[in-house]
C-alpha cells in the first residue's frame, strides 16, 4: 500500500546527506532539544505512514543515524519515541541492501551514543547479525561490526547475547570475505577482542572458529595499518593471557613474528608499542615453552626498543617492564642477555620518569625484582671501565635490596600456580 504523500519539509529531512556522520562515534555539533524532538517526530511519523516503501525507510534511518550521531539525548528521544522499533523493523521488512546499510549505520550511531542497552536488549544484535549474513557488503560488515564491538563492550550479559547468536561466526566471516579491506579487518578485530576479555567460553569459540588464523593473516595483509596491528596485538593479548593451548597455537602459527614486525613496522605509534609488549608477554606468561619462543626470535630487543622510543607514554613503559619481567623471571642467561642488552636501565628509568605513576611503579618493581639477581654482571661492567669495587655474590633478598629493587615478592606471587588476574595492574578492556 502507497503511504501518504510527503511534505516538502520531511522529503528534505530524509534527503538529508548523512555520509560525513561517524557512524560510531565523532564529535558532531549539537542541536537544541526542542528542534531535535521536532525532527525526530517528523521522520518517525513519516517511516511510520510508509513502512511499506524502501525508499523511505532507508531515507528515515539515514535521518536517525546522523540525529543519534549527533547527542546522547538524541538517542534518548529516538528510544522514547520508538525509533529503535521502527528502525529494526524497518530491516526486517526490506532486505535490500540500502535499507541494511542505512540500518546498520543508525543501529551503530544509536549505540556508540548511550543506546547501546537498548538496541541489545529490543533485537538490534539480532538485526545486525542477520544483514551481515545476508549481505557481503563492506559496509554493511563494517557498521554490523560497530554495533557488535559496542554491544560486547557495554556488558558481559550483552558480551555473551553478541557470542551467542553468532557474532564470532559472522565476524570472521566478514574479515574473511573483506581480507583486503583494512576497514573491516579493523572492525572485526575490535569485535574478537572484546568478546575473547575474560571470556574462556569465547577464547574457545574464536580458536574453533580459525579467529587466531584470521587475525594473523589480518597483520600480515596490512602491515602498513597501524590500527589493524593495534587490535590485532590485542585479540592475541585477550586470547593468550590465561590459556596455555592458545599461547602455543599463537607461538606456532608464527604469531611471535607477526607481532615484532608489527612492531619494527611502526616504531613511532605507540599504541602499536603498547599492545605489541602486552601480546608477547601474554604469550610467554608462565609458560616455558612459549616463552623460550617469544624469547628467542628477538622480543627483548623488540621490547626494549619500545622502552627507548616512547620514554613519556606510560602505559608503554609498563607493558614493557612486564615483558621484561616475564622474560628475566625463570632463567638466569635470559636476565643476562637483557641486562647487557640494556633492559635494566631501561626499566630503572622508567621507574625514575614515572615517578608518580602507580602502574609503571608496580611494573618496574617487578621487573627489577627479577633483574636484582644480576648485580654481578653489573659490577662485571663497573670493573672493565676501571671502577674498583669488591666482587659479590648475587644480591640476597635483605631489607636494603628491597629498598632499592621494591618490595618483596610475595608467596602469592611465586607459587607455581599463580593466575594471570594476580597482576592487578595488568588492563582489563582495551581501548
Amino acid at each position: 500500500m502507497a503511504g501518504r504523500p510527503l511534505s516538502t519539509a520531511t522529503l528534505a529531512v530524509l534527503k538529508d546527506d548523512v555520509h560525513e556522520t561517524p557512524a560510531l562515534g565523532g564529535d558532531v555539533p549539537t542541536e537544541p532539544t526542542a528542534a531535535a524532538a521536532v525532527r525526530v517526530e517528523a521522520v518517525l511519523k513519516v517511516m511510520g505512514s510508509n513502512a511499506s516503501m524502501p525508499g523511505v525507510q532507508e531515507g528515515g534511518c539515514k535521518a536517525l543515524s546522523k540525529m543519534a550521531s549527533r547527542s546522547a539525548a538524541n538517542c534518548e528521544e529516538i528510544v522514547s519515541l520508538g525509533g529503535l522499533q521502527l528502525l529494526i523493523r524497518a530491516m526486517a521488512a526490506h532486505p535490500t541492501l540500502g535499507v541494511q546499510q542505512a540500518g546498520c549505520q543508525a543501529l551503530g550511531s544509536l549505540s556508540a551514543h548511550g543506546g547501546v542497552s537498548a538496541v541489545a536488549i529490543q533485537g538490534g544484535v539480532e538485526a545486525v547479525i542477520a544483514a551481515m549474513d545476508a549481505h557481503s557488503d563492506a559496509l554493511v560488515q563494517t557498521a554490523g561490526c560497530g554495533v557488535l564491538r559496542i554491544a560486547a563492550v557495554s556488558s558481559t550479559d550483552c558480551r555473551t547475547k553478541v557470542a551467542s547468536l553468532g557474532g564470532v561466526r559472522a565476524t570472521l566471516q566478514a574479515m574473511r570475505t573483506h581480507l583486503n579491506d583494512a576497514m573491516v579487518q579493523e572492525a572485526g578485530g575490535r569485535v574478537l577482542k572484546e568478546l575473547a576479555a575474560h571470556s574462556p567460553a569465547n577464547q574457545a569459540d574464536i580458536a574453533s572458529l580459525g579467529g587466531i588464523e584470521a587475525v594473523l593473516q589480518a597483520m600480515e595483509v596490512h602491515l602498513a595499518e597501524r590500527n589493524v596491528q593495534e587490535v590485532g596485538c590485542g585479540v592475541l593479548r585477550n586470547m593468550a593471557g590465561s590459556n596455555a593451548v592458545h599461547q602455543r597455537t599463537i607461538a606456532s602459527l608464527n604469531g611471535v613474528q607477526v607481532v615484532l614486525r608489527a612492531m619494527e613496522a611502526h616504531l613511532d605509534a605507540p599504541n602499536v608499542q603498547w599492545a605489541g609488549c602486552w601480546a608477547l608477554f601474554c604469550v610467554a606468561f608462565n609458560n616455558k615453552e612459549t616463552r623460550h619462543n617469544v624469547i628467542v626470535q628477538g622480543s627483548i630487543e623488540g621490547v626494549i626498543a619500545a622502552l627507548s622510543a616512547h620514554r613519556a607514554v606510560a602505559n608503554v613503559q609498563e607493558a614493557g617492564c612486564f615483558a621484561l619481567k616475564e622474560f628475566a623471571a625463570h632463567d638466569g642467561p635470559t636476565r643476562e642477555w637483557i641486562v647487557a642488552l640494556g633492559g635494566n636501565e631501561a626499566v630503572q628509568r622508567a621507574a625514575r620518569e614515572h615517578s608518580r605513576v602507580p602502574k609503571v611503579q608496580t611494573a618496574s618493581r617487578a621487573a627489577l625484582r627479577s633483574l636484582m639477581s644480576q648485580a654481578a654482571v653489573a659490577n662485571a661492567a663497573m670493573a672493565q671501565r676501571g671502577t674498583t669495587r669488591a666482587q659479590t655474590a648475587p644480591a640476597a633478598n635483605t631489607a636494603a635490596t628491597r629498598r632499592r629493587c621494591g618490595p618483596d615478592v610475595t608467596s602469592r606471587e611465586t607459587k607455581v600456580g599463580r593466575r594471570f588476574a594476580t597482576m592487578h595492574a595488568l588492563p582489563t578492556v582495551w581501548e
